[in-house]
């Protein structure tokens, strides 16, 4: 991405924006940057104070799945529901993903300015991605009276500048292992008081240029807020593609009668095919009836005999309905069913209590009902209590 501008959310004005043309920053309207911009390529930077950045171990390791999972791994971090979110992530290797949340709103709100202004990003992430990440260190970008951090890879905010001996020492506290800081601004830092970072190594570097951004969002992909870029080679394959489409469609609409009558021959004989399977497959299940006139009343009426000679319920439904009910009704606030097995007459049902008190209680109150709940094991996990119970009718 050589000549790339980088461009950031006005967090005072969302009809402004600033951007980063080389190593000067400009501020103006939409239009104002979209003239300026030309035909280069840019990535936008959403304002990193609208911007949750979260860091999250989740039980899968395809991007899918992940991203189904995504919210309600870090749904009780949000100060806002999943309805009112829009939830991003980035592989990080095995079950490790980096996770970004913006308000969906914001994210609306965008997306029609970019469509309405013509405006087609690279890459659209959050601030504090386009500053370096280095092990054990923090980058901090000090800019117009506010400081944008970054401390981990998928770690980092935006706060005002006078905040920053509040916010430090509680960073300090989240990342204990931190052992080197990067401060970065225009001009001066010596404002800072130097005993926020005492105990670190402290470098004081210029305002990063916008080879350096794009050099440290190259470094770890970051989670796409939103999905906008388009390249002049993609319109190209997309006119491609629809010139295509529509010779396809005048050549299917004339060759319709055609293949209308070879679809009819088709499914003609495959309907055949099928009854002549359906009638082999009658007689396998019933042997005993010779004649075969309609499989399917039939098959209703010989399946309606066999049911009537069924009057016993299987234990299995006895106790499986006893549980339910016992679990429904006493227990289901504060304990899951995870998992039910039935062997030789004995039913073991797998749950989840958030500690052993609950655990016996389980225990009791099936044992009260004549289930004969007899613990197998148990196992202590991070959020409770996992155990085995078998069940068997008290005689």
């Amino acid at each position: 991405m050589t000549d790339t501008v980088i461009a950031c959310t006005c967090a005072q004005d969302a009809d402004r924006v600033d951007w980063l043309d080389g190593t000067t920053w400009y501020n103006g309207t939409w239009a104002e940057f979209g003239r300026a911009l030309g035909t280069r390529s840019w990535v936008l930077l959403l304002d990193g104070a609208r911007v949750t950045l979260l860091e999250a171990r989740l039980p899968v390791r395809d991007l899918a799945t992940a991203r189904r999972a995504a919210p309600f791994a870090v749904e009780e971090q949000l100060a806002q529901s999943l309805d009112d979110a829009q939830v991003s992530i980035a592989a990080r290797g095995g079950k490790d993903f980096g996770i970004a949340v913006c308000a969906r709103t914001e994210i609306d709100a965008l997306r029609a300015r970019l469509a309405t202004m013509n405006l087609q990003p690279e890459l659209v992430t959050a601030e504090p991605f386009a500053l370096p990440h280095r092990e054990h260190g923090w980058s901090v970008l000090l800019r117009e009276g506010q400081a944008i951090i970054r401390t981990g890879i998928d770690s980092g905010a935006k706060f005002p500048l006078a905040a920053l001996p509040d916010i430090v020492p509680q960073l300090r506290e989240q990342h204990p292992d931190t052992a080197h800081v990067t401060l970065m601004a225009a001009g001066s830092t010596d404002e800072l008081p130097e005993a926020l970072f005492d105990g670190l190594s402290v470098t004081r570097a210029a305002m990063p240029g916008a080879r350096e951004m794009l050099d440290a969002l190259q470094q770890h992909a970051p989670p796409v807020l939103l999905e906008a870029s388009a390249s002049a080679g993609d319109r190209v394959r997309a006119r491609r593609w629809w010139t295509a489409a529509v010779a396809a469609a005048l050549l299917a609409l004339l060759a319709y009668p055609v293949m209308l009558a070879m679809g009819n021959l088709a499914l003609e004989r495959q309907q055949r095919e099928l009854a002549a399977a359906n009638v082999a497959r009658f007689r396998a299940a019933f042997p005993g009836i010779t004649r075969v006139v309609n499989p399917r009343v039939q098959a209703e009426q010989a399946l309606a005999e066999l049911r009537a000679g069924a009057i016993e319920t299987p234990p299995f439904l006895d106790l499986l309905a006893a549980f339910e009910q016992i679990f429904a009704r006493d227990l289901a606030e504060r304990s899951a069913v995870r998992g039910i097995a039935y062997v030789n007459g004995v039913l073991e049902i797998s749950v989840h209590t958030p500690d052993m008190a609950e655990l016996e209680r389980v225990r009791t109150l099936l044992d009260g009902a004549g289930l004969g709940a007899q613990m197998l094991s148990a196992e202590s996990t991070d959020d409770g209590v996992v155990a085995r119970l078998r069940l068997r009718e008290s005689t």
